[in-house]
């Protein structure tokens, strides 16, 4: 990253321009035109990825009658309104991912609805949503994703409501919070207004929680046997896993604590 920078702080139009006259002095001011007109070419359809890669002089050595000229303009994929055409794909894949989150869409699928040529590129765009945050996916459900209409800010602060136990008795929170956490939003797999703080207590969740994690914890009204939640029951917060079994709801420790 940092020889990246450096190459950008490099290589200024001044600093082509003396490179070219100390290299071509006989026909610098002809050269010169043509890197003009490439630059020119370039913020007339919107490229913004000219490198030193895709541009060049061409040195005529063997026919010495012939002057050097510059190279033909081409690479200009980046332009020509590309980033308005991705933007709207992006916008018509996260309507579709809105309108089918209860039932979601394969890849393939979205992919098919969008007559994309490849998966990859419906993934690449997923990815996008997501670092634009737009898009929040749970890492262990790809069908479990969360779509925000306004993205959560980069540092986002949870309220912190103290303790819950890990143990057969609980811990009674007023619901007032009683600290702000700052935390990158991008760890979180949800939208950032869901999400809160407690400290775990006790030592029945080992070896997956231990006494003085923070957990993060996600507000809803309902979970999956074989989730980890935070709880109130009977007026006392707790965090267990949650088992649902011959219609009876189970709370218990976990089950590899010895």
């Amino acid at each position: 990253m940092t020889c990246f920078f450096a190459a950008r702080e490099l290589f200024t139009f001044e600093f082509i321009k003396d490179a070219i006259r100390s290299v071509y002095p006989n026909c610098f001011e002809t050269l010169l035109i043509g890197l003009v007109r490439l630059l020119a070419f370039d913020a007339v359809v919107g490229n913004n990825d000219r490198h030193f890669y895709n541009w060049g002089i061409i040195d005529f050595k063997k026919n010495t009658t012939k002057l050097p000229t510059f190279a033909p303009i081409y690479d200009s994929a980046r332009g020509l309104y590309w980033a308005a055409i991705f933007a709207a794909t992006q916008e018509l894949l996260l309507e579709l991912l809105k309108k089918y989150q209860e039932y979601p869409l394969t890849i393939r699928e979205l992919q098919e609805e969008l007559t994309i040529s490849s998966p990859s590129v419906i993934y690449h765009h997923i990815q996008q949503l997501e670092k634009k945050g737009y898009l929040k996916r749970n890492p262990h459900n790809p069908k479990d994703y969360s779509i925000l209409s306004d993205p959560d800010k980069p540092i986002v602060y949870l309220n912190q409501y103290g303790f819950a136990q890990c143990g057969p008795s609980g811990s009674i929170l007023d619901g007032n919070p009683i600290d702000r956490v700052p935390i990158a939003s991008r760890l979180l797999k949800f939208p950032a207004e869901e999400a809160f703080l407690v400290e775990a207590k006790g030592d029945s969740m080992e070896p997956k929680i231990y006494s003085g994690d923070l957990i993060i914890a996600r507000k809803q009204n309902h979970a999956e046997s074989g989730d980890i939640i935070v709880c109130v029951n009977n007026l006392e917060t707790l965090i267990k896993n949650y088992v649902f079994k011959n219609d009876q709801c189970i709370l218990r420790r976990n089950i590899f604590h010895f």
